[in-house]
């Protein structure tokens, strides 16, 4: 079920990086975070990440951008892989982590919520439900501290369409989430599919077909790699 609370990839702050460091040192990290399809990336931002913190870059800063790799990192591992629960447990102690140095920060709440989730699909449908709060808490805070962070109003629209009933589940609130998230960042992939999955759950196919076919002709996505996933589920044979 938590399956649904997979989300590679957040709106990166470049603008926030600038603010808070100057140097330019956390831009360099959000950019090899968006080449984490290459092993040689993912090694260089956790390096990098590191040795921001020797530099004495804010902490919170870096704390929740090693969630972020971590949060990353583990969805690369096969189901039933030991590792797979350990990279997520490190991400929410990573985010945790960011939240003690700074509980206000953004992106903290945001991947802390991820980390939750992950954990909760790794761990079995079963013992999710007792994660549905904590994650609803850490997007009701990315949302009082930012109303228009995409990434949160698309966790809380997939979480709206698997939730049964008597969680919140709710297709309606799920289209109004994805569509707000679209809103704010029309050239993110995973937005358009998950609003194509809420409408097949819906039996909305002429809409739906709709979204996934925006999703195979973007041409200029937000985040190439998570792009090239999206498309690829979009293509399966299988594929609704």
């Amino acid at each position: 079920m938590l399956s649904v609370f997979l989300l590679l990839f957040a709106d990166p702050p470049f603008l926030q990086a600038e603010e808070v460091d100057s140097s330019g040192f956390l831009i360099k990290i959000d950019q090899a975070y968006a080449e984490r399809d290459h092993e040689e990336a993912l090694k260089k931002g956790e390096l990098l990440c590191e040795e921001a913190l020797e530099k004495g870059i804010p902490k919170d800063e870096v704390y929740w951008r090693m969630a972020r790799f971590k949060a990353w990192e583990g969805t690369l591992l096969p189901k039933g892989d030991s590792e797979k629960l350990k990279h997520f447990q490190e991400a929410e102690a990573w985010a945790n982590k960011s939240l003690v140095a700074n509980p206000g920060n953004v992106e903290a709440h945001f991947w802390l919520g991820v980390a939750y989730g992950r954990i909760g699909e790794t761990r079995g449908i079963f013992k999710s439900f007792s994660l549905i709060e904590p994650i609803r808490h850490e997007m009701s805070e990315v949302l009082k501290l930012n109303p228009n962070h995409a990434g949160a109003h698309h966790l809380l629209g997939v979480m709206y369409r698997k939730l049964p009933w008597f969680k919140g589940g709710a297709n309606k609130k799920s289209v109004e989430e994805l569509k707000k998230s679209i809103e704010l960042n029309k050239r993110n992939t995973p937005y358009h599919l998950d609003l194509a999955k809420t409408y097949l759950a819906m039996n909305k196919s002429a809409e739906a077909q709709r979204e996934l076919e925006t999703v195979k002709t973007m041409a200029d996505p937000f985040d190439p790699v998570q792009a090239a996933r999206d498309k690829k589920e979009v293509d399966l044979p299988d594929h609704p």
